[in-house]
């Protein structure tokens, strides 16, 4: 995303892929939590030699209030995984640690484990 267009929700929207986002939601594997209701569903990929690793938010249930503190939370949860790439990019069971990490931020800001959705992506 262009940085100057991160603000723009048309443009999100309109440049959003709707298909992809439904091939992924289709190939999840949770362990913990469930995609239902209307959304939206905040998911972040993580992969590595074991698979796809998958932590995200179902924000279905909860208040419209509570987005920004829901995109917030996503904010340092995207930071704290680049910082953590970025310091050992090669490192075994690093993105393990880092969905392990991740997950903590998530429960934290979704109020606990109703909204925390975590799993695998299937693959073929």
């Amino acid at each position: 995303m262009p940085a100057e267009r991160v603000s723009d929700c048309d443009f999100l929207a309109g440049a959003y892929d709707y298909a992809r986002a439904a091939r992924l939601m289709g190939a999840l594997r949770l362990s913990e939590g469930r995609l239902s209701g209307p959304g939206p569903f905040l998911l972040m990929v993580i992969p590595d030699d074991g698979g796809i690793h998958v932590a995200g938010l179902d924000i279905s249930r909860h208040a419209l209030g509570d987005f920004n503190r829901f995109i917030d939370a996503w904010g340092s949860a995207s930071r704290t995984t680049q910082e953590q790439v970025s310091q050992a990019p090669d490192q075994p069971g690093l993105a393990r640690s880092i969905v392990n990490l991740i997950s903590a931020i998530l429960r934290t800001a979704g109020g606990g484990v109703a909204g925390l959705i975590q799993g695998g992506v299937s693959t073929p």
